[in-house]
């Protein structure tokens, strides 16, 4: 039997699909009965094919089916044949005839967690579906591999060339029988028997199963389906492919109108008759004289690209709903066609791959070939590029690119394909770098397609020559914001008054309601505001169209203040109970906020103070949320940035100097860290500034310590702590207990340190400050393990990485999953302590920081002592093991490994 392994291709191997005809009906005639007969069924196949030596892999699910797998098309022909002539003599339960139909097709697919998958294994299905209960077919790749080889009294038959629901390559079929089963049978359900206009597809139609399902589900439930997107996401061929998959529905037909090139909407009418052959009759309306046709008639209409002559057609279709009972219409257009009991199925972008991150961080697993293939967007493009470049292969080499070229394209069926295009002159390399200027890269689609699809710009021409003038201004004016926005935020950005000439007049909402409606805005309801972004090319684009100059410097400052007003409504929940939603608000907002920082502090700094100025409280509002969530790097550059440009000595400059400080610690800067604190600390000494001379020294208490300066440290700390009890911060007080216990523990007064830990906790929990707790936990963890109480460390460490799943601070997440490396190594599981260890230090590098110098130096000695111990092959295969798990990976499976 064949052996499954998952990851790997099989090539050349003879599938199997079987089903039971009109098993539905059996299934309510007498569900006794006919799980009586299954079980019978079950076991023939499963003995059947074991002696053939092919193997089940599972049953499908739908019409009781069963696929099974075979190394040899011999072996499979011939298995089929002994389960028809066993299914044909079988006395069934209740003298019931069970009739199976089957089909064989050969060819290479995917195997993952034991199933197959790709193009060959649809295809099998597909030819299975055409069938009838008793018959076997076969496709020519089959044929032509045991032609020579059959028994004697096998029947043969040539059923000719057949269009299957793929839609792209007729299949050549044959039909076999064993000697003792009937051989006639009615003519196959393909698409040659069926009346349709359905074309056939040059290419394959990749992934979208979910997408299929969900519409045919519609189409049950609702007359009008309208299929909405943005242009070239692949709106038409999803339709073909739905309405191919429903020809077993329609008695009268399957039919597609292509109204792309109806300039005139009254043609409309006109355009639908020609398609079903209604020909127009003498004083009576055409309208009418279709109605009449389509009344008495089971079909499916699927009018394709209605947006240009929107109101024709939906006048139509509302006429046909009312007038023809039976009649289906599956529309595609980039807005909605707005008749009543219209259902809308948006369609998405084709599945993207995360993205990338450092090449020797913990994406390397992400970028498996085999693993991205999984992914519908990359699959398209690779298969694209070998119809341009046979030889192109996904590889080690260019997955990274790939994988940047489809999330840059947003998915977007046709910028892939024309990408895709390019392989022919340009590696993944090259056609990346040259996004940028996407609309001169993207062209060369095909010469046949209509002019709009044959390059990415003409393609959102389309689309933007069908907006008013202030749908049109509004979506240049949304170019300004980099990652999506909210509802607030626009209206302060690009509200009624903001660079509105004398004759604009428009309702903002509306009109950002308007572009959402025509598939250029992207709407998302999952956060409680909701919010609005763009795909990459419409932004490109109408960045193009709304051009540089006074207008765009004006809507920048306007962009930047709302952003400061945001991270400064920010700041103070940034600790204490809000920090979790207030991190997740300025995580969404990321890239809006760099681009604002980019428009107050350009790389060469210009004569405006007040933009300087503006970007010096921004990053100072900002550092602690860059602390935090690991933009140790990109802070630190921002901070310098602003303390450069802006001549500011007031508490600005004093904020970005103590995030600057900070930034600098976690990377073992500490020059840089010491000198910006007590910079920041003479500031606020000389403006009476309380808290912000508690919060510089408590920095540089913290400074002191790693520097192992302990009596300096707790010096500075109760300092700091006498300034806490007069502001009343009970939280930072709590903080300064945790402070202080740490430089107990170094000193050896581990009694000490346990209290004021414990005090500390106490504290926070009553205050509910997640990121805090987590902390103290993580210090009382390492306390106990230094120790060598294990059993105490233990609970204290798992309560610390729970919290920080959803607390997100990168630097003591690290920490902690390299803490617990700790506890397994000195409890003696050295493979799972290096695997913690290989994740852990992977998340420091992502981040641009480091274990302290005294952590680091007894990791390199464990290391050094597992590499001796395991050999340099297993070491370096559990060590990149763990490099390339995330944090929560990495934890969950020392837990899993642990349980009974």
């Amino acid at each position: 039997m064949p052996n499954i392994v998952s990851g790997q291709a099989a090539a050349a191997t003879t599938f199997l699909f079987t089903d039971i005809e009109g098993s539905t009906r059996l299934w309510e005639a007498s569900a006794e009965t006919m799980r009586e007969a299954l079980v019978r069924h079950d076991a023939l196949a499963n003995s059947i094919i074991d002696r053939h030596d092919g193997r089940v892999v599972k049953s499908r699910g739908e019409g009781d089916s069963l696929f099974a797998v075979f190394l040899n098309p011999v072996d499979g022909v011939l298995a089929a044949c002994a389960l028809q002539s066993a299914f044909h003599s079988e006395r069934w339960p209740g003298g019931w005839s069970v009739r199976v139909r089957m089909a064989l097709h050969r060819g290479s697919a995917e195997i993952r967690d034991e199933d197959f998958y790709g193009p060959t294994i649809n295809r099998s299905a597909r030819l299975r579906a055409i069938g009838h209960g008793g018959q076997i077919l076969v496709s020519q790749t089959v044929y032509d591999s045991i032609q020579s080889a059959l028994p004697d009294g096998f029947l043969v038959r040539d059923l000719g060339r057949h269009r299957l629901k793929d839609l792209q390559h007729p299949e050549q079929v044959y039909q076999i029988s064993p000697p003792d089963v009937p051989t006639d049978f009615p003519p196959l359900l393909s698409l040659n028997y069926i009346q349709h206009n359905l074309p056939i597809q040059t290419t394959s139609f990749v992934g979208r199963d979910r997408e299929l399902s969900q519409i045919s589900a519609m189409l049950e439930e609702s007359a009008a389906v309208t299929l909405v997107g943005t242009g070239g996401s692949g709106k038409s061929r999803l339709a073909i492919q739905a309405a191919a998959d429903r020809v077993d529905n329609e008695v009268d037909g399957v039919w597609i109108v292509e109204l792309a090139s109806v300039g005139d909407a009254d043609l409309v009418v006109q355009v639908v008759a020609t398609v079903l052959g209604v020909r127009e009759e003498p004083e009576q309306p055409l309208l009418q004289t279709l109605c009449a046709y389509l009344k008495p008639r089971t079909t499916l209409l699927v009018l394709d690209n209605c947006e240009h002559v929107l109101p024709a057609c939906t006048a139509l279709v509302e006429t046909l709903l009312r007038a023809c009972p039976n009649c289906k219409i599956l529309s595609t257009s980039r807005e909605r066609l707005g008749v009543s009991g219209e259902r809308l199925y948006p369609v998405p972008a084709l599945g993207l791959p995360p993205a990338p991150g450092d090449s020797s961080g913990s994406d390397q697993r992400a970028l498996n070939p085999v693993t991205l293939l999984e992914f519908p967007s990359v699959r398209l493009f690779c298969e694209r590029a070998q119809l341009q470049k046979p030889d192109f292969a996904l590889s080690a080499t260019n997955a990274r690119d790939v994988v940047q070229i489809c999330r840059k394209l947003d998915g977007i069926p046709l910028a892939l394909e024309l990408a895709a295009a390019r392989v022919r002159s340009l590696p993944p390399s090259q056609i990346l770098a040259r996004l940028d200027d996407r609309f001169r890269i993207l062209k060369g689609g095909s010469r046949t397609a209509l002019p709009r699809q044959q390059t990415l710009e003409a393609l959102i021409d389309w689309s933007y020559d069908l907006l008013s003038p202030p749908e049109k201004g509004l979506l240049q004016r949304l170019t300004i914001f980099s990652a999506g926005w909210t509802l607030e935020a626009v209206e302060e950005v690009c509200g009624q008054n903001t660079l509105a000439g004398p004759d604009e007049s428009f309702d903002l909402l509306d009109l950002l309601t308007s572009l959402v409606d025509k598939s250029l805005i992207v709407f998302s309801g999952d956060t409680d505001e909701g919010r609005y972004g763009l795909l990459e090319s419409i932004r490109h684009y109408a960045s193009i169209k709304r051009g540089a100059g006074p207008a765009l410097d004006e809507l920048a400052s306007r962009h930047a203040a709302y952003f400061l007003k945001l991270a400064k409504e920010a700041e103070p929940h940034l600790n204490g109970p809000e920090q979790a939603d207030w991190m997740t608000r300025l995580e969404q907002d990321h890239d809006n906020l760099c681009a604002a920082l980019m428009h107050c502090l350009p790389e060469k700094p210009g004569s405006n103070t007040d933009l300087s100025r503006r970007g010096l409280e921004l990053c100072g509002a900002l550092w602690w949320f860059w602390y935090v969530r690991g933009y140790l790097k990109e802070g630190r550059s921002w901070l310098k940035r602003a303390l450069v440009s802006s001549s500011e000595a007031g508490d600005a400059r004093a904020e970005a100097l103590t995030g600057l400080s900070m930034l600098a610690l976690q990377a073992n800067d500490r020059l840089t860290a010491v000198t910006a604190q007590e910079e920041a600390l003479v500031i606020r000494r000389a403006a009476g500034n309380v808290r912000g001379i508690a919060v510089s020294l408590t920095n540089l208490g913290s400074i002191a310590l790693e520097n192992g300066e302990f009596d300096r440290a707790r010096g500075l700390y109760q300092e700091c702590m006498a300034l806490w009890q007069q502001l009343g911060e009970t939280i930072l007080l709590a903080q300064t207990w945790n402070n202080l216990g740490t430089v107990a523990s170094m000193q050896g007064d581990i009694v000490e340190a346990r209290n004021l830990f414990l005090q500390g906790l106490a504290c926070l929990r009553a205050g509910g400050d997640s990121r805090n707790i987590a902390l103290l936990l993580y210090n009382l963890a390492e306390l106990e393990l230094d120790e060598a109480n294990y059993a105490a460390a233990e609970p204290f460490l798992e309560e610390c990485l729970r919290i920080l799943e959803t607390v997100e601070d990168k630097f003591v997440h690290a920490n902690a999953v390299h803490l617990l490396g700790r506890l397994a190594y000195e409890t003696k599981r050295e493979e799972t302590a290096l695997c913690l260890w290989g994740a852990s230090q992977a998340a420091f590098a992502s981040i641009g920081a480091t274990l302290r110098p005294a952590d680091d130096a007894v990791l390199e000695t464990a290391k050094a002592a597992l590499r001796e111990q395991m050999g340099e092959t297993q070491y370096s295969s559990i060590w990149l093991s763990g490099r390339n798990m995330q944090l929560g990976e990495a934890v969950a499976g020392l837990y899993a490994s642990m349980s009974p």
